[in-house]
Order: C-alpha cells, then sequence, then structure tokens
C-alpha cells in the first residue's frame, strides 16, 4: 500500500449504515433529568447565595 492509500483509508469520510438496533444502542438518558434538576437548582441556589452576599 502506498503512502496516499495509507492516508486516505486513515480519513475515510464515508457514510455508515447502520441497523435501526444498533443505531438505538447508545447511552440511555433516563436519569439525566436528575443531572439537569440537580444543576439548574445548584446554579439557581448558587446565584442566590451571591446576591445576598452581595458578590
Amino acid at each position: 500500500m502506498t503512502d496516499r492509500q495509507e492516508n486516505r483509508a486513515e480519513f475515510d469520510t464515508r457514510e455508515r449504515v447502520l441497523s435501526a438496533e444498533k443505531a438505538r444502542s447508545g447511552v440511555k438518558t433516563g436519569h439525566m433529568r436528575y443531572v439537569v434538576i440537580f444543576g439548574i437548582g445548584g446554579v439557581i441556589i448558587g446565584f442566590i447565595i451571591a446576591w445576598l452576599i452581595g458578590v
């Protein structure tokens, strides 16, 4: 294989086709709502504390 072919294989941009089952086999986001709720709640509490302190 020549250098040019090796470089081309490394940066292959052809479309990859996945079955529906494999396409959906990602990370489950069932607990993501808790992360979002606690994150937003923490930010709001942080702003309230900063406002009360007068920062």
